[in-house]
């Protein structure tokens, strides 16, 4: 049951400010999703993602981290390679990315090398280029600023190496992890200050290579960024809200696991 997985997981490395309260109620509901979850994951569904599929979730991702753009904007950066504006760049970097996770042979292997190559793709030689024509959100602009530095000097830190034993080895005191665990890792990721800059980009990307790495690979077609992106507001409440990391945290997993159960449930409504 999710109250024992709880008292085994706080007393395997969660932090003491990780203490979830959720209420009756809540862990009810949240067995009861895991469940179908679970269960969809079981199915053989047929799964072919096209292009159409991938940008949708690079569209709602970037409306997610406040980059806005029409659809003939993103059209136009994912097609014109000439176009050298740091959002242009950022954007064909991310859907470059995207992509790799959403293929049918996907890689799946999770460790501080593979958060490393993510950081080092999106924010390579060329992103911090000068702004074309088009419009670049502060977000973007803010970002680039320190590409440089980011790129140079970003190497695997204790806290980094922490936080991935503990979801790899002492998430749930075995050596494997669940849908619970990725939502805190992903918290727990967003929220350590002695990260680098961009951790909001990488952990769009964080969730999809653990989504797939638990088998859950209808995110392909239909991924929970295109759910959350219905309610940006309850998506930033959740995630990147000041509230205390108690409130917090239970918040996110709550909000977290009910996005991965609304697009399992829109993929089989598919079939």
């Amino acid at each position: 049951c999710l109250f024992l997985y709880f008292v085994i997981a706080y007393y395997n490395g969660m932090k003491a400010s990780d203490v979830i309260h959720l209420t009756n109620s809540q862990k009810l509901e949240i067995e009861r999703q895991m469940r179908y979850i679970d269960f969809i994951a079981r199915q053989s569904f047929p799964i072919t993602p096209g292009c159409d599929d991938v940008r949708a979730v690079v569209d709602a991702t970037m409306l997610l981290l406040n980059i806005d753009y029409t659809q003939d904007q993103l059209h136009t950066m994912l097609t014109d390679v000439e176009d050298n504006s740091s959002q242009a760049i950022f954007v064909r970097r991310y859907y470059e990315l995207l992509s790799a996770l959403l293929s049918e042979d996907v890689d799946v292997t999770f460790d501080e090398s593979r958060i490393l190559e993510f950081y080092r793709h999106l924010f390579a030689e060329g992103v911090g280029a000068t702004s074309g024509t088009m419009r670049r959100s502060s977000t973007v602009s803010s970002l680039h600023r320190s590409a440089v530095a980011l790129r140079d000097s970003y190497t695997a830190s204790r806290e980094l190496s922490e936080l991935v034993e503990w979801l790899l080895v002492g998430g749930n005191g075995v050596s494997s992890f669940i849908l619970i665990d990725v939502a805190m890792f992903l918290y727990r990721f967003v929220h350590e200050s002695t990260l680098p800059r961009g951790r909001e980009e990488v952990v769009h990307l964080l969730m999809l290579l653990l989504l797939r790495r638990l088998g859950y690979n209808w995110v392909r077609v239909c991924a929970p960024a295109i759910v959350m992106v219905e309610n940006r507001v309850g998506y930033r409440r959740a995630l990147l809200s000041d509230s205390d990391a108690k409130s917090g945290l239970t918040n996110w997993i709550f909000y977290f696991v009910g996005a991965v159960y609304e697009s399992a449930k829109r993929f089989s409504g598919m079939h």
